[in-house]
């Protein structure tokens, strides 16, 4: 039997280069997959007869299409969220996750390929190699985000100094019970945990009531937090929000997540550290996305230029003043759209 021929049209290339990869990994060798992000060739492509099983093009498009006779099925792609809408069937939700858009245009693909992306937590560790680029922002965007696409979804924050309890609305703190365990026995704080985790959509641990260190909390104990968790198979995804500083520990840690998000801004500096940071992490290349955050047009991008964009996969460029750190903008807005599907 032929293989089934699927033609996804958008024009939007940013989203196509997040989707392109993942997308042909799940369907493996099921489907033949041609993506058209250029309007001019798209009218010269289609200008000629050929077999086309499945169509998918931007909703707007949809009164140019005009010889369909060829065409076995035609999905629209939207920004409107219809994942849960069983009267949408020609409407695919343009940032639902990737497998969401392959079960849509056609569920048969799946058969025989051996995936069960449900199966398991996935854990993802956010990262910087410097301050003030959104790190916090990006994290818990991308925890709402795979929340809403109804994952079961945990954000750990790691970090010495945990800001986020100002993003999140009346953020609450862990227990006295629980910090003092922390002190003296984490195995008894384990068994306390699961009680402590707290919910925005998607679940949190809470920040202590001082800075982490006053309990003897180090990167260790957030391991064996996050360990103890995983291995409650509760979550679909674990975001876990990693300090700037580098340790053996961390950069195992990181080897060992199913993904690993870095947030950069565009300057020199930045961009010239994130190079030698990645320049020492043998065998990272393939968990790593890549997330240029607060870019100002008016400067140089030095992340566009750099050798970093031919070996790591460049998830967006997101620029200064489209995102803040207010949590009701991060659901109004729904940023990092991209960014989230280049994480599943």
């Amino acid at each position: 039997m032929s293989k089934k021929k699927i033609v996804f049209v958008c024009f939007d290339e940013d989203y196509i280069t997040a989707l392109e990869y993942k997308m042909a990994e799940i369907v493996g060798h099921n489907a033949e997959i041609e993506f058209i992000t250029d309007c001019k060739f798209y009218t010269q492509y289609m200008s000629v007869p050929k077999r086309i099983d499945i169509l998918v093009v931007p909703e707007n498009m949809g009164q140019m299409i005009t010889n369909k006779s060829n065409i076995g099925k035609i999905y629209y792609l939207t920004e409107e969220n219809v994942e849960n809408n069983k009267e949408s069937e020609d409407l695919v939700y343009k940032y639902g996750s990737v497998r969401y858009l392959v079960e849509k245009i056609d569920e048969k693909i799946f058969e025989n390929t051996g995936k069960d992306g449900k199966k398991g937590t996935k854990v993802v560790s956010v990262f910087s190699v410097g301050g003030g680029c959104g790190k916090t922002t990006a994290a818990l965007s991308v925890a709402h985000n795979l929340h809403k696409k109804g994952n079961r979804v945990l954000y750990v924050s790691t970090q010495p100094m945990q800001d986020y309890q100002f993003v999140i609305p009346n953020c609450e703190k862990l227990s006295s019970e629980f910090s003092y365990q922390c002190t003296i026995n984490i195995k008894n704080a384990l068994k306390l945990l699961l009680r402590e985790i707290k919910t925005e959509g998607f679940d949190y641990i809470p920040a202590f009531n001082k800075i982490p260190s006053t309990y003897q909390v180090t990167f260790e104990t957030y391991v064996d937090m996050i360990e103890f968790i995983n291995q409650k198979n509760m979550y679909d995804y674990i975001i876990v929000e990693l300090s700037n500083s580098i340790s053996t520990k961390k950069n195992s840690f990181m080897h060992n997540c199913y993904r690993t998000l870095i947030v950069t801004t565009q300057e020199e500096t930045a961009v010239k550290k994130l190079e030698n940071f990645l320049e020492s992490m043998a065998g990272f290349t393939d968990k790593v996305t890549i997330l240029c955050n607060r870019v100002k047009t008016t400067r140089t991008n030095y992340l566009e230029v750099s050798p970093l964009v031919s070996t790591y996969e460049i998830s967006e460029y997101v620029s200064e003043g489209e995102t803040g750190i207010s949590f009701q903008t991060i659901k109004d807005y729904q940023c990092f759209n991209r960014t989230t599907v280049c994480l599943e």
